[in-house]
């Protein structure tokens, strides 16, 4: 059996090989050339690589030739001897997972499913045309501006009354060419998002656990298939504390003897979960009773940041219950009682 460490790239492999008695071996191959270096894996080997923009696609070629159990996906974050190393070469890189896969020492990413990952990437790709409308928006608020005209919201943002912006104020010159620009972007982009939501529908039929999720109160579907994507299967969690800390929810904590210190959220994990669940807390403030009196208490001691995020903390509590017990919330009673116990 072989320990195998590789040092993935966008164009090149640097692979290291190490023997059970600490032989090593190491070589670089090409992206284009991988299969040559299938052909020197037996199904008994062990690979190793940190998770990086590409290593989806190693991790399935590996899977033609060797069980999924044989691959490991280091969390790069975690194993800091690679990223903190005073030798940072490819080959040493290469080396030190080799060598600590021989030993049974890597710290593994949670691998998704490849339907997970085309989810998360719709709905992706659904918040960047949605960030670049609110761009385009605020470029034509902004150009008005200058010409000492205040837009209401509604004209900007309603389908209608967008149409006939440049003649109502008669725009000429530079500015019409820019709002006009911007106004064909937002109603290409719109014309995008619906293509988007469209297939987000169809797929919603194969995801278990979305009608639950968007039982709960200021969770629509696509946050739900977005949720559930990212979160995985819950039982990797052994509590409600562990989840938040997987999304980033949770406060940093620095104890040294008697001190205890707690700082600002870790934001570690995915960065689209966390901007879902504060979205979805906006939401549950206007129309769950308990959670807009929880938000009106923390806000006269904290900053209205802060309090948005403890109140999306609530809503990681209600989620890893709802898909650990299969929860589904028909009426706003059932939910505040369930919150009560938080």
């Amino acid at each position: 059996m072989k320990y195998i460490g590789v040092d993935l790239h966008t164009t090149q492999l640097t692979i290291c090989y190490r023997d059970e008695l600490g032989a090593e071996n190491i070589n670089t191959v090409k992206i284009s050339q991988i299969e040559e270096f299938l052909k020197q894996i037996n199904r008994m080997d062990k690979v190793a690589f940190e998770a990086t923009g590409n290593s989806l696609y190693l991790q399935n070629m590996l899977q033609t030739v060797m069980p999924l159990e044989n691959i490991y996906v280091v969390n790069t974050l975690q194993f800091k001897l690679i990223s903190k190393s005073v030798k940072k070469t490819d080959k040493n890189d290469a080396r030190l997972l080799a060598e600590y896969l021989s030993k049974d020492m890597l710290p593994e990413a949670r691998l998704r499913s490849e339907s997970d990952n085309q989810i998360i990437n719709l709905i992706e790709t659904r918040d960047m045309l949605v960030s670049s409308n609110t761009a385009f928006k605020n470029q034509i608020h902004n150009i008005l501006l200058k010409l000492g005209i205040k837009l209401k919201s509604s004209e900007v943002s309603g389908k209608k009354k967008r149409r006939n912006l440049v003649e109502r104020y008669e725009l000429a010159g530079v500015y019409k060419f820019q709002v006009e620009f911007a106004l064909s972007n937002i109603e290409h982009n719109y014309a995008e998002i619906a293509k988007l939501e469209a297939k987000l529908e169809e797929l919603k039929s194969t995801m278990k656990q979305v009608e639950n999720l968007s039982s709960i109160c200021g969770i629509g579907d696509k946050s739900a298939m977005g949720i559930k994507a990212i979160v995985g299967d819950i039982n990797d969690f052994e509590s409600p504390d562990k989840l938040a800390a997987y999304v980033g929810l949770c406060p940093r904590v620095n104890n040294s003897n008697e001190t205890v210190c707690h700082g600002r959220i870790t934001k570690r994990g995915n960065k689209l979960v966390r901007k879902l669940l504060v979205q979805c807390a906006w939401v549950s403030i206007r129309y769950n009773p308990l959670l807009k009196e929880f938000y009106t208490v923390l806000k006269k001691k904290k900053p209205a940041g802060k309090a948005i995020i403890a109140v999306a903390r609530k809503l990681v509590y209600q989620i890893y219950y709802t898909l650990k017990y299969n929860w589904y919330f028909t009426n706003t009673e059932n939910t505040e009682k369930e919150i009560k116990a938080f």
